[in-house]
């Protein structure tokens, strides 16, 4: 027997749900609200996001203008700006980022995200757990911009025409329906997820590591003992071993990482 209960009168400011009080009401299971309506575009927190996305792209080098480029023939990929609103009991923010329209090229069909066997995961913890070593987690910032895009052609972008004017004012390379070349793998394109898995391969591989199965990295001492385990989905990390704050260090000569937990406790 189901029982209808009364459902209180909901405010909407902006394009986030508020209850009686203000406070931003966050659906179970979900981070994103709504996309922020056109007609807040152009409020200073918008821009203000929108600015800190684009300075990514200028400082790690994941566009270069297109200007004198020849691109008769070439495929010339549209990139949407998503704009939203992140909330959280007591918090509204702005969340701004450009996308690829990747699912629009022609001539790469398919994408591939490398995901975490279940199976090593459980063993990974296990491992550190008989041997009381200490588990942390975090996040590789900016991750798929550290990787470079190397599949043997030229990917041209091109900006929408929504492109907020503080980001034109500040960084003039990125106009509205500006052309440009990928350098890095932006977020969307379909080799994007491939090429940054690549990418943090070889760096582990640099710092000792060796992949022991889909996204789980091992690095041994020299009596071939387990001394630390990385395991990355995406953009999340997790570190079991010995000391997780060294191996940090090491990650960060070729990642930047993001808050550092440690969750032994």
């Amino acid at each position: 027997l189901l029982v209808e209960e009364e459902v209180p009168k909901l405010d909407v400011v902006g394009t986030c749900q508020m209850d009686p009080n203000g406070i931003p009401i966050v659906p179970e299971r979900a981070d994103w609200i709504e996309t922020i309506e056109k007609k807040d575009h152009n409020l200073p927190e918008v821009q203000e996001a929108a600015l800190v996305e684009f300075q990514r792209w200028k400082d790690t080098k994941a566009t270069i203008p297109a200007k004198n480029e020849d691109i008769r023939g070439a495929q010339v990929i549209p990139v949407r700006i998503l704009k939203q609103w992140k909330c959280a009991p007591d918090l509204k923010k702005a969340k701004v980022k450009p996308v690829i329209m990747g699912h629009l090229d022609r001539i790469i069909a398919e994408t591939a995200v490398a995901t975490p066997e279940l199976g090593l995961i459980r063993l990974a913890i296990i491992w550190g757990l008989s041997n009381n070593y200490s588990f942390a987690v975090s996040d590789l910032q900016t991750a798929f911009l550290h990787a470079p895009l190397d599949i043997g052609r030229d990917v041209f972008l091109k900006l929408p025409s929504d492109v907020p004017p503080l980001v034109t004012e500040k960084i003039p390379e990125f106009y509205p329906c500006a052309l440009l070349k990928a350098v890095k793998a932006v977020y969307g394109l379909r080799y994007s997820p491939r090429a940054y898995m690549k990418f943090l391969e070889k760096g582990l591989e640099k710092l000792q590591y060796r992949n022991c199965g889909e996204c789980v990295y091992i690095r041994c001492n020299s009596l071939h003992r387990v001394v630390s385990i990385v395991i990355v989905y995406v953009d999340d990390l997790m570190i079991i071993g010995e000391d997780p704050a060294a191996d940090r260090k090491r990650i960060e000569t070729f990642v930047k990482i993001g808050d550092f937990r440690l969750v032994t406790d």
